[in-house]
């Protein structure tokens, strides 16, 4: 990231946008409205990968499996199946959705070929506070 944040032209961009988006996200949380969670976070990644891809050299995490599941869940969307992906700074994607949706999105994905390995995470129980454990 520090050639990135060295090189491109589009770091600073991204970093103001990431800031304006966070309220957002927050509010999105706040009110449990996964839509605008999810397109939050395609905005945010996108505009991440942007600027790497903007850098001198330009990198590229992705992978044709990046993609392929990136369309996969544009069209589940298109198909009333909420699926939002989000990717870090790498090719592995993560898939937001209710647990409604689980099965129609592994499906999908699992129809997409070899190589893709899905995992299913669920929300733990929460924040707990208490003592810290000896």
């Amino acid at each position: 990231m520090e050639e990135t944040r060295a090189s491109s032209p589009y770091y600073f961009s991204w970093i103001k946008e990431s800031a304006e988006l966070l309220p957002e996200a927050l509010r999105a949380l706040e009110t449990r409205d996964l839509e605008l969670l999810g397109e939050t976070a395609r905005r945010s990644y996108s505009l991440m990968h942007g600027a790497i891809l903007g850098a001198q050299p330009p990198l590229l995490y992705w992978l044709p499996a990046t993609v392929a599941v990136i369309h996969a869940c544009a069209g589940l969307r298109a198909a009333g199946v909420g699926a939002w992906e989000t990717i870090d700074a790498g090719p592995q994607v993560k898939i937001l959705c209710l647990s409604q949706d689980v099965d129609a999105i592994v499906a999908r994905v699992g129809s997409l070929g070899s190589g893709i390995q899905t995992l299913i995470c669920r929300p733990g129980p929460g924040l707990q506070y208490g003592p810290e454990p000896e």
